[in-house]
């Protein structure tokens, strides 16, 4: 039997939150609706951890995991259904888009890649992934 469509009470959202280190966009992310399942890619949630009212859940204790866009997703689609989360937080995005990055401008400047355009399609491909 098909399940009705319920209308959400609230719209669905993506937010990117954007500051210099240490004016509290971690702080702020700890207010949004719980369970939150928290892709800690610099490893620092847990200095926030005890300001979110409800359950929190990490994406995996392999600090790798937390940073590889393949397996983020890997692991995100394998184990949110059922789990109630309410809402993914990525803190942050540096650690996980400056590698490629890094591999693309590197390429282009030792001239491997005869579209230095191009080079950036794994970082925007990661982009569109964690989306």
């Amino acid at each position: 039997m098909f399940k009705k469509f319920e209308k959400s009470q609230y719209p669905r959202r993506q937010w990117l939150i954007e500051g210099e280190p240490g004016t509290g966009k971690s702080t702020f992310v700890t207010q949004l609706k719980a369970p939150q399942l928290i892709v800690d890619a610099d490893h620092r949630y847990g200095e926030v951890l005890n300001l979110v009212q409800g359950d929190v859940f990490q994406l995996s204790d392999d600090p790798l995991d937390n940073i590889n866009p393949d397996r983020i997703a890997a692991l995100i689609n394998a184990q949110i259904a059922g789990s109630g989360v309410k809402t993914i937080v990525v803190d942050s995005l540096p650690p996980i888009i400056a590698p490629l990055v890094t591999r693309a401008f590197r390429g282009n400047a030792n001239g491997e890649n005869r579209n230095k355009v191009a080079a950036y399609a794994e970082k925007a491909t990661a982009m569109r992934l964690l989306q």
